[in-house]
């Protein structure tokens, strides 16, 4: 179920939690000072400006356990103590159930009551805001509409093996320029446009000598398909090719 599709006494009853990632005080000076989680503010700016609860007061789960598990390679459990007994000044969920060996994980857990900022408040570039009212959230910016949202960004043509023998061949012809050719103009290379008439095997070699020296974009002529005979001496050809009475050689090439 979505938030807007609960029932208003649901949504005044809603708990928001986060993970926080704060270390717990070790007495209890600290503990009346403690610091909540960097991601309670992107958590609080989200039900701002998605959830529109900008003025309503929302109670928080800073979800602290005593307990942090790790499964080490042999895949056998470890738990490490990562915080002790301590009290503070905000509701503490673990009091609720004694001992932390009884709290059924909830640990030092805190409970935290927060007055949401409207949206108003995150338009930074507004000049009716004044800077002293502007509030922040990690990770965010204004995107291209003006607006604060999180910014992404494409990586799969890091993974793509074209992309990545395409940075291979790049290194290698940056190489050579430094060792021995200071005048090659690898990016007008690059932008050159071949016409190739002829996929055979004199037409293969010169096409890997083309793409070897930073040729991207070449067309290939041929109407001839690609026999069993031809991947032996035309490498850009694979068995693959053969199959079904072979493919048109400018279609394997390309």
């Amino acid at each position: 179920a979505t938030y807007n599709s609960l029932s208003r006494l649901e949504k005044e009853n809603m708990i928001f939690g986060f993970v926080d990632p704060n270390p717990t005080p070790e007495n209890d000076d600290e503990a009346t000072t403690t610091a909540l989680g960097w991601t309670l503010r992107n958590l609080v700016a989200y039900l701002s400006l998605r959830l529109k609860l900008g003025g309503k007061d929302v109670t928080f789960l800073s979800y602290r356990p005593p307990f942090l598990r790790r499964i080490d390679g042999s895949g056998t459990a470890t738990i490490n103590e990562i915080s002790e007994d301590f009290t503070n000044d905000f509701e503490d969920v673990g009091d609720e159930y004694g001992s932390d060996d009884d709290d059924g994980g909830i640990g030092q857990s805190l409970l935290v009551d927060i007055k949401i900022p409207l949206a108003e408040d995150y338009q930074w570039s507004s000049p009716s805001v004044s800077p002293t009212n502007c509030y922040k959230c990690v990770g965010w910016e204004l995107n291209k509409n003006n607006k604060p949202g999180p910014r992404s960004i494409d990586l799969r043509p890091l993974v793509s093996p074209s992309h990545l023998a395409r940075q291979a061949n790049d290194l290698n012809l940056r190489l050579m320029k430094w060792r021995a050719l200071p005048s090659l103009d690898v990016e007008k290379l690059s932008q050159l446009k071949v016409l190739l008439l002829g996929a055979g095997t004199l037409g293969c070699g010169v096409a890997r000598t083309l793409l070897g020296w930073g040729v991207r974009q070449i067309t290939f002529v041929d109407s001839g398909r690609v026999s069993y005979s031809n991947p032996v001496r035309q490498s850009l050809f694979g068995i693959d090719d053969c199959m079904d009475g072979g493919k048109y050689k400018a279609v394997a090439a390309a």
